[in-house]
């Protein structure tokens, strides 16, 4: 199998923390009783982060797919079935004690009060693998938005979505930890009333650019306005907001063209 995107000498343990990450964003670890195993799914409509899912799988465990990009509920879903005393397995529920990231048949009070997930077993690792684990996370969950303010400009926004109050902390940390200032959304509308880590500051925006990005880098936006469009280009673009206004003025974005994507028009481009 081959190992690109980025992960040229990365270690068999730094590939596992990188698994869990991957689990914890976009994807699952549950027990199904019918099989007396534990299934380890990663769950996304991109093609190539399951490759790079499938990468790390090998690289970590020695592992190949049980099943390979099967679409179900209307993603792509690719992972392992294998017994509680499969290496894998223990590995996994080492380094985070559950990878349910929010209540599924029980209270949000029951379910903060049970074993929580965690990132803690990046907080102490090297920055090298700290920045890649959140390059990862930002592919999964994360997304860069281009919104057009009340006089016209425009304004960048880095997003990393998490509800889960508990990640979201460790994930601020982290981020401090490389560099990167963001900030704690909060919304109403979710389970925790927490949203996600947020900047609009170019000057942030192009520390994640400088740091590579997302990755994999050919990782797409999936909904809003520019749906189909390489988030590293939506990334660039955000970076070029000055030329942006001077290029189509403060008042239509319908010119832009990206890479074949339809003229956008909105008021908001994420």
């Amino acid at each position: 199998m081959k190992k690109d995107f980025d992960l040229k000498g990365i270690s068999k343990h730094d590939a596992q923390k990188l698994v869990a990450v991957c689990l914890l964003t976009d994807g699952s670890l549950k027990w199904n009783k019918a099989k007396q195993s534990f299934i380890i799914t990663f769950h996304n409509k991109d093609e190539c982060l399951h490759e790079l899912f499938k990468n790390l799988l090998w690289i970590g465990f020695n592992e190949t797919p049980t099943f390979d990009k099967l679409f179900h509920k209307g993603v792509l879903n690719t992972g392992v079935v294998r017994k509680k005393d499969r290496e894998i397995v223990s590995t996994l529920f080492s380094l985070s004690p559950t990878f349910k990231t929010k209540p599924f048949r029980c209270s949000k009070e029951e379910f903060l009060n049970s074993p929580q997930p965690t990132i803690s077993f990046l907080l102490k690792n090297r920055i090298k693998l700290q920045k890649l684990a959140f390059r990862i996370a930002m592919a999964c969950d994360g997304s860069i938005g281009i919104c057009i303010k009340k006089d016209g400009s425009f304004k960048p926004r880095l997003r990393l979505g998490c509800a889960h109050p508990f990640l979201l902390e460790e994930w601020k940390i982290l981020t401090e930890k490389i560099g990167l200032k963001m900030n704690i959304e909060k919304d109403r509308n979710t389970w925790s009333g927490f949203h996600s880590l947020e900047t609009s500051s170019i000057e942030e925006i192009k520390k994640f650019h400088e740091m590579g990005g997302f990755l994999p880098e050919e990782v797409i936006a999936r909904r809003g306005k520019f749906k189909g469009i390489r988030k590293n280009t939506i990334l660039e673009l955000a970076l070029n907001l000055k030329s942006i206004n001077n290029f189509i003025g403060k008042k239509y974005v319908g010119d832009v063209r990206l890479r074949g994507s339809r003229p956008q028009t909105s008021s908001s481009l994420v």
